[in-house]
């Protein structure tokens, strides 16, 4: 039987490319998502997320947006950009977004609501449709994001029930514990210099919005920080136990040169 191979993305483009270059190249050649039927959906989605309710991005603009994915996601400068940049290529191809033509070059989001979504394992134009299809269409929307939100929130939850339960450990092995600067990365930079206990609730509550490819690095960051505390516990117990029992060793030794 022949194998079946995976296929895996090629980014040899991005080889000693600088993330502007990256940017405006992807822009104008959408790198990848040509093969995959739910992309639509997928960079509409992100592309609501970049814009978060601003009308125009620059270059600069699309730049910061690259580089604040970087950290809570592993990329490389250049990696990220690509990625901005595809989408908003992907945005013009779809009519999504528009480029603007005054001043500074820029791109603006023509539609504030999801144009493309996945339903029932398809991607489907959600927007604009003839006015018999959108009521028809609004409807079975208004049950599909009654339905996400609910195992949002359930997903939500899980993950908080599981963060609390590592904060507790970490409370019992360092109570008074800093907030790590790898946590920053995912928290941004609002509760740097406070201790653990201090931003519990916002700790608990950081991840609510986050894509669950960001979530699932955040939770293996929280764990290996909790590990490590509890690794070191047992070595500061056992270090002054071994302290402990050679001063008591080195009382008997006294005591017996006494007699």
């Amino acid at each position: 039987m022949a194998r079946r191979h995976k296929w895996l993305p090629d980014y040899s483009h991005l080889w000693d490319v600088m993330p502007e270059d990256a940017l405006t190249r992807a822009i104008r050649a959408r790198t990848y998502g040509h093969g995959r039927r739910d992309f639509p959906a997928v960079a509409n989605a992100a592309l609501l997320r970049i814009f978060a309710g601003r009308e125009c991005l620059t270059v600069a603009d699309l730049l910061a947006a690259a580089a604040a994915m970087q950290g809570p996601r592993g990329w490389s400068p250049s990696f990220a950009a690509d990625y901005v940049g595809n989408l908003i290529g992907w945005g013009r191809e779809l009519g999504i977004v528009e480029e603007s033509s005054d001043g500074e070059r820029s791109w603006r989001l023509i539609e504030r609501s999801p144009v493309y979504e996945v339903i029932g394992g398809r991607c489907v134009r959600v927007r604009g449709l003839p006015d018999a299809e959108q009521v028809v269409m609004n409807r079975k929307l208004a049950s599909l994001h009654r339905r996400r939100a609910t195992i949002a929130r359930a997903a939500a939850d899980k993950v908080r029930r599981r963060v609390g339960g590592l904060l507790d450990r970490l409370s019992v092995v360092h109570w008074d514990a800093g907030i790590p600067a790898e946590w920053l990365v995912f928290l941004g930079d609002q509760p740097a210099g406070m201790q653990v206990k201090e931003a519990r609730g916002f700790i608990l509550a950081a991840h609510d919005d986050w894509e669950p490819a960001v979530t699932k690095r955040w939770l293996a960051e929280v764990e290996a920080t909790v590990t490590a505390a509890e690794r070191d516990a047992v070595v500061r117990r056992e270090a002054a136990e071994a302290a402990a029992a050679a001063a008591r060793l080195a009382e008997d030794a006294d005591a017996f040169e006494g007699l």
